[in-house]
Formats: C-alpha cells, structure tokens, sequence
C-alpha cells in the first residue's frame, strides 16, 4: 500500500468518522462543520467534516 493510498483509507474510515461524531455532539471546536454535498448523477449524500477559516472577512473550507 502506498503512502497515499493510506491516508486516504485512514481519512476515510479513522478520523473522518471521529470527526463526525464530535461535530454531530457538538464536542469538536466550532472553527469545524459538516458538508454535505449530494452526488450529480445518482444522487447518493456524502457528509465530511471540514475546518472553517476566517481570513480577511470571507470563509474558508478546508479538509480537516
């Protein structure tokens, strides 16, 4: 497995769903947010935790 294969797997089914949680119970700092974003054609929802940044009054969205 190569190194980012293995990020992605460790984002995707480690941290990314710890995240989640602390979001959804409101434990997580509130620099972070839920997207969701809906799929173009089959219309599966996707959630992801992102980091929101304030920089020169717009807002960013980062990954976390």
């Amino acid at each position: 497995m190569d190194k980012r294969a293995f990020t992605t797997a460790l984002a995707t089914y480690v941290v990314n769903p710890i995240v989640r949680a602390l979001v959804e119970r409101g434990l997580a700092p509130p620099s972070y947010a839920i997207l969701e974003t809906t799929g173009r054609k089959t219309g599966p929802v996707d959630q992801s935790p992102v980091r929101l940044r304030v920089r020169s009054g717009r807002t960013d969205v980062g990954n976390s």
